[in-house]
């Protein structure tokens, strides 16, 4: 085994044990032990859908037709894909009051209000321009496997 594998192995597995409390104790006091286990499978199970959704995003870029599909098309699905997870989680959001809860945060927030919703807008962008590149790069991917050259997809907006 490779030098670098061994330490990346030993990274996971380290990382693993101190999310999984194995460590010297846990980093939120405040949280009961069911909550902060009932996070962690959360964020695993947040995971796992996303790495669902990113095969059927690719299934629905081959099902359709490749040779009609544009970088605009693309930009269209990726748009109504966000315009729903966005009025999903706003939905959630509002049932449970966690508007309320921002501002909470905001006034409490260390470096100041100004700097925690400068903070929250700049994760959504950086988010939303991450998932931009990743559907790009799985669109790239499908054209590549279906033998149709870039540069002719996008000469012809």
């Amino acid at each position: 085994m490779e030098p670098n594998t061994m330490k990346t192995l030993l990274l996971v597995l380290s990382s693993i044990l101190q999310v999984l409390g194995f460590s010297t104790g846990p980093l939120i006091t405040r949280e009961s032990e069911r909550e902060y286990y009932m996070g962690f499978f959360m964020i695993v199970l947040g995971a796992v859908l996303y790495a669902i959704v990113l095969p059927l995003m690719e299934l629905s870029f081959k099902k359709g037709k490749v040779d009609a599909l544009t970088y605009t098309g693309v930009m269209e699905f990726n748009l109504v894909t966000y315009i729903s997870a966005t009025c999903f989680c706003l939905l959630g959001m509002l049932i449970n009051n966690d508007f309320k809860a921002i501002s909470r945060e905001a006034k409490q927030y260390v470096l100041g209000e100004a700097t925690y919703y400068l903070v929250l807008i700049s994760n959504a962008i950086v988010w939303q321009c991450g998932l931009l590149g990743i559907n790009g790069v799985i669109f790239v991917e499908v054209i590549e496997t279906q033998g149709i050259p870039e540069m002719e997809i996008l000469l012809n907006q």
